[in-house]
């Protein structure tokens, strides 16, 4: 009774000090609790395309690359929670936020057997200039926590990001495309050559940075590829 009172009571001061709070509300966490609140949980709005063979992110690919399978976890709004999570996550050094989304999205994988048909994650590279600026890539971040608890593979060398592209806020499609066409480089095929391959992201709109990441692993001669983001616009 003791140790549990002494427990309880540092673990108190700890959150006076390092407060324990959402990610999401920046309220206190409760016992039992970790990252995002119970409360901001039960609100995240899922989309459920996993279950949708041809779900909406599936359409983004049709007749621009071949893929097994695409979806996205979440629906991204505009100052909602699952934006304020990716923005913990990339701006607010949180890479907590993008364990628990990448253990949620393991979570929603394994209920739909996607992983069971999985040999290697690939999350989309960050420039190395950006990933020392930020610490982290948050796709990396996201992509080890869903391979955490398989014996599924990590890949985060094969595919590299070789330029810093300029931001993809208010650009229309075409010039997406054009933005991202030419900075991803696959320098390395032995690990992705016969293997079902999921690239991993944290948002899609248009599909432009997950195509270009698409194409070049088919160089590698994967024998399938799969796509999953956190969000979609």
């Amino acid at each position: 009774m003791k140790n549990r009172f002494l427990s309880d009571l540092f673990r108190c001061f700890l959150n006076i000090v390092f407060p324990n709070t959402c990610v999401v509300c920046d309220n206190y966490l409760v016992r039992g609790e970790k990252t995002v609140c119970i409360n901001c949980i039960s609100a995240l709005p899922l989309t459920h395309y996993c279950k949708d063979p041809d779900n909406k992110i599936c359409k983004i690919f049709w007749g621009r690359v071949p893929v097994q399978e695409a979806f996205s976890i979440y629906h991204f709004e505009k100052s909602g929670y699952v934006q304020a999570l990716l923005h913990a996550l990339k701006y607010r050094s949180r890479d907590d936020a993008g364990t628990w989304l990448g253990e949620q999205t393991s979570r929603i994988l394994k209920s739909c057997h996607t992983l069971d048909r999985i040999d290697v994650v690939v999350p989309v590279p960050l420039h190395p200039g950006r990933q020392k600026q930020r610490g982290y890539n948050q796709s990396e971040i996201i992509a080890k926590a869903i391979v955490s608890k398989t014996n599924i593979a990590l890949d985060t060398k094969s595919l590299q990001r070789i330029s810093a592209n300029k931001t993809q806020t208010k650009k229309g499609k075409y010039d997406r495309w054009k933005n991202v066409s030419s900075i991803f480089k696959l320098v390395e095929t032995n690990n992705l050559t016969n293997k079902h391959v999921l690239l991993v992201d944290d948002v899609i709109t248009t599909g432009a940075t997950a195509e270009a990441c698409i194409s070049e692993l088919w160089k590698a001669k994967p024998a399938s590829v799969s796509y999953v983001a956190i969000a979609s616009a």
